[in-house]
């Protein structure tokens, strides 16, 4: 008898708007703030390419793959990226604050690239902890997260 996973302790409210994040599991925090502000920035991307079937098609299969997104596509929000800080989650040095700043690519059109920065010294020596470590040694907890929460038991 097969009996699926228990569920995913990584699992956030933005993965009920973001349908194409693996089942539950999300490396970033997410309230509805982030959320509605996220369906705003994309929303502002879209109003310069009004017309566009891709662009179109895109929004259809968001809206239909989640109610959660379809309900704050309605809400009709238009937003401009801000540097806020965000909380990223790494199952092998824990939780880091992070600044996020956005910004577009002039020379690409439609490009936009994010920077992600610490947010204090705590932060910084997390990230140097992460970045000293083995390949193997940063794979490790996804793989045994995985292994717990995401593979069918038989």
């Amino acid at each position: 008898m097969r009996t699926a996973s228990p569920p995913c302790p990584q699992a956030t409210v933005a993965d009920t708007a973001a349908p194409r994040v693996a089942a539950g599991c999300n490396t970033y925090q997410h309230n509805w703030d982030d959320l509605r502000r996220m369906v705003g920035y994309l929303r502002g991307a879209y109003a310069k390419n009004l017309g566009d079937p891709h662009w179109e098609e895109f929004i259809v299969e968001l809206c239909s793959e989640s109610l959660n997104f379809k309900a704050l596509w309605a809400r009709n929000d238009v937003a401009v990226p801000v540097s806020p800080t965000k909380q990223v989650r790494n199952l092998a040095v824990g939780e880091l604050e992070m600044f996020l700043t956005s910004m577009s690519l002039p020379s690409v059109p439609h490009a936009w690239m994010q920077i992600y920065t610490p947010t204090d010294g705590v932060a910084w020596v997390k990230l140097r902890e992460l970045l000293a470590m083995s390949v193997e040694e940063r794979q490790r907890p996804w793989a045994e997260h995985r292994e717990q929460f995401h593979l069918e038991v038989g």
